[in-house]
């Protein structure tokens, strides 16, 4: 059995922890229910679970490179490991009240605030775990390499690179949610787009630019929205829209003339290439 080990810097908002382990059977890491709010940088070492009150969780908790969250309201809470190996994690544990004033959100507010999930009744974390960020690994080396440092500085040094690794990984956390407002208006930026093409006539040449004009948006940021939106380019989707239409004139009795310009081409033989390479065959194949 393993608990806590000291941690490097402790006051009574949080504690940081850099721990390297090698694991034997029965091993596990008790997290603290003083400090209820744990966040883990895991940098080596097999996949961790983590056991809540008399409920196992069967997925791992937390692998190499990855970062994780965690809330135990209730506790206790450990992590443990079913294969041997080097493991080596960094771990920030913060009090419930002290988080909650520096976010200005209560308990049960995080699962919306984070995007948490409540996977055992008394733990909330991510429903997975994420992957481990550039400027948290960098944080991180900051305080390995903390022991160069006079020792009359290395508990200033180390809370503020704990101070650091918390805003980061915060940062992480509410990325989803930043974002959310951005992708649902390229949804609807997207959507606008498709009807114009659904109801699109052939009067005139398509381009993307008078699209893009017509929507109050740019090339660049249309192009976007619709492949993240729909998965394939808004040309593609065009052409594919186009041609099926071009395939149903044709089929009932439209000379290709006719078809090309209600499709929008001012040449015949630029119609006929576009066609041919949709679906394999001429358009004069059907008159």
């Amino acid at each position: 059995m393993m608990s806590a080990s000291t941690p490097l810097f402790s006051n009574t908002n949080l504690q940081l922890y850099h721990a390297r382990i090698q694991l034997q059977p029965g091993l596990h890491w008790t997290i603290s229910k003083q400090y209820p709010v744990s966040l883990f940088f895991y940098l080596k070492g097999p996949a961790a679970s983590v056991n809540g009150v008399n409920t196992p969780m069967s997925r791992p908790f937390i692998s190499r490179n990855r970062s994780q969250f965690l809330y135990h309201d209730k506790g206790p809470v450990t992590l443990q490991w079913a294969e041997a190996g080097t493991v080596e994690f960094i771990e920030v544990r913060l009090k419930k009240e002290w988080l909650t004033s520096l976010i200005a959100r209560e308990p049960g507010d995080w699962a919306s605030y984070f995007h948490l999930q409540s996977l055992t009744g008394n733990i909330l974390m991510p429903e997975t775990a994420l992957v481990l960020q550039k400027d948290c690994i960098h944080i991180i080396n900051g305080i390995a390499g903390n022991s160069s440092r006079p020792a009359f500085l290395q508990p200033l040094v180390l809370e503020a690179r704990a101070l650091e690794l918390i805003a980061a990984f915060v940062e992480q956390l509410q990325a989803p949610h930043r974002h959310r407002p951005a992708l649902e208006s390229h949804g609807k930026l997207a959507l606008q787009a498709k009807k114009y093409i659904d109801n699109y006539k052939g009067k005139k040449q398509f381009t993307i630019i008078s699209l893009a004009q017509s929507l109050d948006t740019n090339e660049t940021t249309l192009k976007q929205a619709f492949k993240s939106t729909y998965g394939k380019t808004l040309f593609r989707y065009f052409q594919e829209k186009n041609m099926q239409a071009a395939l149903e004139a044709l089929q009932s009795g439209q000379s290709v003339g006719d078809t090309a310009a209600q499709c929008g081409y001012s040449y015949i033989s630029h119609f006929s290439v576009a066609f041919k390479k949709e679906f394999g065959v001429s358009p004069s194949r059907f008159q």
